[in-house]
């Protein structure tokens, strides 16, 4: 019990972006389960960062939520992020990416999901 509760409120989760690389829309995108996937130079493999596919996925934030209506200003902000998928799937017809990315909603326990299709 004493390690569940000491890792209670830890936030710093890793995103080891260790599932998949992908090559998309002219970037290089290392993915994770758990977090939002993080581009890669394309000739030197060096990390540039995490993208958060056009500004949909919020940076710096976990994968989890509150959706019982808590204001704004008791929500903490390292909540109200968005995780992406690390199994994404080029659509053969269209050539866009097609995935999803989740969040948990604690209060509810669940998920939600979105899926969505970019264009290259």
């Amino acid at each position: 019990m004493a390690k569940v509760a000491g890792n209670a409120f830890k936030t710093n989760i890793k995103n080891s972006a260790n599932t998949q690389v992908i090559s998309f829309g002219g970037k290089v995108l290392a993915l994770f389960e758990a977090g939002l996937p993080y581009r890669l130079d394309p000739e030197t493999l060096e990390t540039l960062g995490e993208d958060t596919m056009g500004g949909i996925l919020p940076k710096g934030k976990l994968p989890v939520k509150m959706s019982c209506g808590v204001p704004e200003e008791y929500t903490p902000s390292f909540i109200g992020g968005a995780a992406h998928t690390a199994h994404p799937n080029i659509c053969p017809d269209t050539g866009n990416l097609v995935g999803w990315h989740w969040s948990q909603l604690v209060d509810k326990k669940s998920l939600e999901a979105t899926f969505t299709e970019w264009s290259p």
